[in-house]
């Protein structure tokens, strides 16, 4: 049994000349997730295991960039986020421990920066690394038998992309190889 309330708000200002783009934005996003796990028996519902109460609380602050030059001929993209979550867990049926509490992640730092070079008329170079990451849904942090792991950290990797792109007839033909 589950419910879920969510609302976020996010803005950004642009500023914008011949050959550079800037943008600078927040978002904050809070959530309310009610959910219980019940006992099933010849697939009818039985008796109540536990029932939580969440409430998630998401905010990224960003700064992205983009600068044209040499006639649009190279093109350089990069940016960095600063993101951070936490979250309350009430225990709403503790029945051998209450696992309730305030629970935090650790901010991330997540930067990227991109390349695209046009080598000749229908030909372009691009390249690019970027740091994501993932925060624990709720459905990851729990175990076999309904309670919650609260130990859980965010999975995070690092992206290496490069190759180079051909298109031809006017973008009828798109051939990409990296």
């Amino acid at each position: 049994d589950d419910k879920n309330h969510r609302i976020g708000l996010k803005d950004y200002l642009d500023y914008s000349s011949k050959n550079v783009q800037v943008r600078l934005g927040f978002e904050l996003v809070t959530e309310q997730y009610d959910w219980g796990i019940f006992e099933t028996n010849n697939g009818l519902e039985g008796a109540m295991l536990n029932s939580f109460s969440e409430e998630r609380n998401y905010t990224a602050i960003f700064a992205d960039f983009k600068w044209e030059l040499l006639g649009r001929k190279l093109v350089i993209e990069s940016g960095l986020s600063y993101n951070f979550q936490n979250y309350e867990l009430k225990d709403l049926q503790p029945a051998q421990e209450d696992l309730s509490g305030n629970f935090d992640y650790d901010p991330i730092f997540a930067p990227f920066i991109g390349i695209n070079s046009k080598l000749y008329k229908n030909i372009h170079f691009y390249g690019s690394y970027s740091y994501g990451f993932s925060y624990p849904s709720v459905e990851e942090t729990l175990l076999p038998d309904g309670q919650i792991n609260p130990d859980l950290k965010p999975e995070t990797g690092h992206c290496f992309e490069a190759g180079i792109r051909y298109s031809a007839f006017d973008g009828n033909l798109f051939v990409d190889a990296g």
